[in-house]
């Protein structure tokens, strides 16, 4: 070999190393970006959970006493810090597609549908929506960020349909050869089929579209992220059709159409139970205090994990345990579920509930903690009711 190939070779090297240090750099920073949008979107939550906590009592307590200005002021609170609260959950689930690997479950997409219509009620209200859905399956994946894609998707389709007098949305699946299409349709106002793959884009929204800051970038993200593919369809003025692919997964069934969630009746007046709150933002114990007594609850608060721990244990050894505890997961010190694991050492019947900005609201049936379910930040009154149905006086 020649002086010249030598030094060739030498400079091939070295230009090869500099690639490998910036593409780790990148990461590096990337990372760090995501870890910051996640801090920031999971101390706003506590902002957004103060907020719609506020809004629940104050319309419970005081509604009657408000004139129709008044009233109206009350609903764009709750409404305002709901889509808050959505825009949070879009950052959070930005960030965590950068730090954390996806946890492949079985998701029952019915179940993650209903949710995500809980999720867009606000677009809905005082508005004539005909929901269609179909046939849906149970899929490997996380729940919390495929809930997040059918959010999106909805979101979206409220919006495109704004201006019909009735908006009708279908959601159905179909069988593929390689596992599953989910598709989202509209009767909206539709868009340029040329813009279609610029839709995906980061913070990209077609002309007149809602959605949130991320756009349709994320769900896209999330998909690609489970194996799939994401498309849209549509022509000017003839609605909008998403579908996006889920691979198969072996032995898991189709499930049934989920009962209309939004026609639901509130649940009956629960009995009245003993809960232990827990969370290192009074702000936040505060407003969840607020609503958990509205239905006649007795209720303690503890300012962090281990306060939380104490005082369980002062009111077990009183005989005054308590029916259920509610503790936030993303405490310094000791943290929700090491509040949960010593709750449960102490009283295996307390029903303990996580509050997360991370997961999704739901059972914890499998996840192999001491938790009884998840509770999304903010929860919403509805859905503190619907966590707390099983649990009776001891």
């Amino acid at each position: 070999m020649n002086h010249g190939d030598r030094a060739l070779r030498l400079e091939h090297a070295r230009l090869h190393r500099d690639l490998a240090d910036s593409r780790r750099q990148l990461e590096e920073v990337r990372a760090e970006f995501d870890r910051f949008a996640g801090r920031l979107a999971h101390d706003l939550q506590a902002v957004m959970q103060v907020n719609e906590g506020f809004a629940a009592a104050l319309s419970r307590t005081a509604a009657t006493k408000l004139d129709d200005r008044e009233r109206h002021y009350l609903e764009r609170i709750a409404a305002t810090s709901l889509r808050g609260n959505r825009l949070v959950h879009e950052v959070l689930a930005f960030a965590r597609l950068g730090v954390h690997p996806i946890e492949r479950r079985p998701v029952a997409l019915a179940d993650a549908l209903a949710r995500a219509r809980r999720f867009v009620q606000d677009q809905a209200e005082d508005r004539h929506v005909e929901w269609i859905t179909g046939e849906l399956p149970t899929v490997a994946g996380d729940a919390s960020l495929l809930q997040q894609v059918l959010a999106d998707l909805l979101a979206n389709a409220l919006h495109s349909s704004r201006e019909r007098a009735k908006a009708v949305i279908r959601v159905e699946g179909a069988a593929t050869d390689g596992g599953w299409e989910i598709r989202v349709a509209d009767n909206g106002s539709g868009f340029d089929p040329k813009a279609a793959d610029r839709l995906f884009q980061s913070f990209e929204r077609r002309p007149g579209a809602g959605g949130e800051a991320t756009g349709l970038a994320q769900a896209r993200r999330i998909v690609e992220r489970h194996g799939g593919s994401i498309r849209a369809e549509s022509a000017p003025g003839g609605g909008t059709l998403f579908a996006f692919t889920l691979p198969a997964t072996g032995g898991l069934e189709p499930d049934a159409p989920p009962p209309d969630a939004a026609r639901q009746a509130d649940p009956p007046q629960p009995a009245a139970l003993r809960v232990l709150l827990v969370d290192d933002d009074p702000m936040v114990l505060l407003s969840l205090t607020n609503m958990v007594q509205l239905d006649g609850h007795h209720v303690d608060s503890a300012a962090g994990g281990q306060a939380g721990v104490e005082a369980f244990r002062q009111a077990l050894a009183q005989g005054q345990g308590y029916d259920a505890v509610i503790t936030d997961l993303g405490m310094p010190h000791v943290d929700g579920r090491e509040v949960a694991r010593l709750v449960k050492q102490a009283s295996p019947a307390t029903r303990v509930i996580l509050l997360t900005g991370w997961g999704s609201t739901g059972s914890a049936e499998g996840d192999g903690s001491e938790v009884d379910g998840i509770l999304a930040k903010p929860p919403r009154l509805a859905q503190l009711r619907e966590i707390l149905a099983p649990v009776r006086p001891a």
